[in-house]
């Protein structure tokens, strides 16, 4: 992200604060090839910006994603992806994407998104015995207890979706 207080040009997106302050800043979405001892290197990169300058809604993370997909499937048309997305993610242009290009996904997916999915995940996991597990690790002197539980196979429109939780 790069923040300024004036547009410099004009793709800049902006975003209007409570008390009318107005920031002018440009994201930028990247696809990252990462190995299994954490090496990253970027195979795709999607700006997001205002290209007209007469818009209702201003580019966003998943407009740009719509794009940098069609990118990465042409570029890389049998690279087997995963992506890994925050919770902007869980919703039916991404699943279609994904199912569409034949790729794998895990979003973040937090309360308010996919609201029937969550209360079926919430309502399982307690049903789910064998399905939980806990740890206790010690770092640094500090006792850290996790707990695990999750649920497979819940129908979300055609797609299954696979939920996880790390208390």
């Amino acid at each position: 992200i790069i923040t300024v207080k004036e547009g410099h040009c004009e793709i800049c997106l902006k975003k209007t604060s409570k008390n009318g302050t107005v920031t002018y800043f440009h994201n930028v979405l990247e696809a990252k090839l990462v190995s299994e001892n954490g090496f990253c290197i970027s195979i795709g990169t999607e700006w997001i910006e205002n290209k007209d300058k007469t818009y209702d809604k201003q580019d966003c993370e998943i407009k740009a994603f719509v794009r940098l997909s069609d990118k990465l499937k042409s570029d890389y048309p049998h690279l087997p992806i995963c992506i890994q997305g925050d919770g902007l993610y869980p919703n039916q242009t991404f699943f279609n994407i994904c199912k569409k290009n034949g790729w794998e996904f895990i979003a973040t997916f937090k309360d308010g998104n996919l609201p029937s999915v969550w209360k079926e995940a919430i309502g399982l996991k307690d049903l789910e015995l064998k399905n939980k597990r806990s740890e206790l690790i010690n770092k640094a002197g500090n006792e850290i207890k996790r707990f695990y539980s999750w649920v497979n196979g819940i129908d979300y429109k055609g797609f299954t979706i696979n939920w996880y939780e790390c208390v």
